[in-house]
């Protein structure tokens, strides 16, 4: 699911590739705009050409596709033996991990424009347009409680410490029971002329988010909402935090890339990248960043410098994802997953696989 669980942590232990190299791509047909979902040996994809993909991560086979009513702007989840999967019309479908076929569709009235969904405890949750979150049942998709908010929701739904926490464009951040989703606390995240796309992220007691209205990056309570600290940052915070042990990672519209404290909001260092990069990924002691300059960066977690870096066609904004020692990251319409040079040449003695990609 988003940032690779329903805390959004952002944070895999799997290792990157020191050296990596392109093993496999895939063109869908249009632009992926959302991270990509890795589990069970499969990658799952959504693409604005209305289908969602699960592609064979060793090969990039394609496995199945499911066509929607609507583009595929959010992160798929994968549930059990099901992949849960969101239109941009504001359906919501559960699908055969293994074959695509469909288990069950709900419409939910409006659009499901960025909310990917969260599935914990066989409970989806998903936000819509007009500001309502919703708990479904994960087998039949029956609704088991909404709560409704001040405006659309764009971001997606967290969920830790018996709580789901959402942001809207309301300006609020909200905290509320998982269970039954009554209101416990709010707290002030915009103005309400900036749109809040950076979803919650949960850890150590705490939830950060970023705000572009303020230009800053928020640690609260998670139990009251109460202001742990702060920390203004020089341009807008579109993407959410990621949190890997003890340190918060943030990015800004203007390619900066900080990493904080998370008990104190101390800056330990701060990189820049060239473009705009969404959320970052922590995995195996190496922070990754993809930027709408159509690069991807490896840095070192330790003291943000920067190990490597890749450059491909176009653009993106979704985060890379990282899984069995591969990196997947997509740019434009096209899905590449990457993996050690060493382990590519051993591939390519036994085959005639072309490799492309440019690596510095």
């Amino acid at each position: 699911m988003l940032l690779h669980d329903p805390r959004h942590t952002g944070f895999t232990s799997s290792p990157v590739p020191e050296t990596p190299g392109e093993r496999w791509s895939y063109t869908t047909g249009d632009l992926i705009l959302a991270q990509p979902s890795a589990a069970q040996g499969m990658v799952f994809v959504p693409s604005l050409d209305n289908h969602v993909y699960a592609l064979d991560w060793e090969s990039g086979e394609l496995i199945w596709s499911f066509e929607m009513d609507d583009v595929a702007a959010s992160t798929p989840a994968v549930a059990g033996d099901s992949l849960i999967a969101c239109s941009y019309s504001g359906k919501v479908y559960s699908l055969s991990l293994s074959d695509g076929s469909l288990n069950w569709e709900v419409d939910l009235g409006d659009m499901i424009a960025y909310s990917s969904p969260c599935v914990v405890d066989d409970v989806v949750f998903v936000g819509t347009g007009d500001g309502v979150i919703y708990a479904l049942d994960r087998y039949t998709g029956a609704t088991i409680w909404s709560f409704s908010t001040g405006d659309a929701i764009l971001d997606s739904p967290a969920v830790g410490y018996g709580k789901v926490f959402v942001a809207s464009n309301d300006g609020y951040l909200y905290a509320l029971d998982e269970d039954s989703g009554s209101f416990l606390w709010r707290f002030e995240v915009s103005d309400g002329k900036y749109y809040v796309l950076s979803s919650p992220v949960v850890d150590d007691n705490k939830v950060f988010i970023g705000s572009a209205a303020y230009k800053k990056i928020y640690a609260l309570a998670q139990s009251t909402g109460a202001l742990i600290w702060e920390f203004a940052v020089d341009d807008y915070v579109w993407s959410s935090p990621t949190v890997a042990d003890g340190v918060v990672y943030a990015t800004s519209h203007d390619g900066k890339i900080y990493a904080l404290d998370e008990d104190t909001g101390e800056q330990l260092w701060v990189s820049e990248v060239e473009g705009t990069p969404p959320s970052v990924i922590s995995a195996g002691g190496v922070i990754l960043a993809v930027t709408n300059e159509g690069r991807l960066y490896a840095l070192n977690r330790s003291d943000g410098s920067l190990l490597w870096d890749m450059s491909f066609e176009g653009g993106t904004m979704a985060p890379p994802v990282v899984a069995d020692k591969r990196i997947y990251v997509c740019f434009n319409d096209t899905i590449y997953a990457l993996v050690s040079v060493s382990t590519l040449t051993l591939t390519l003695s036994e085959s005639s696989t072309t490799v492309g990609g440019s690596i510095t």
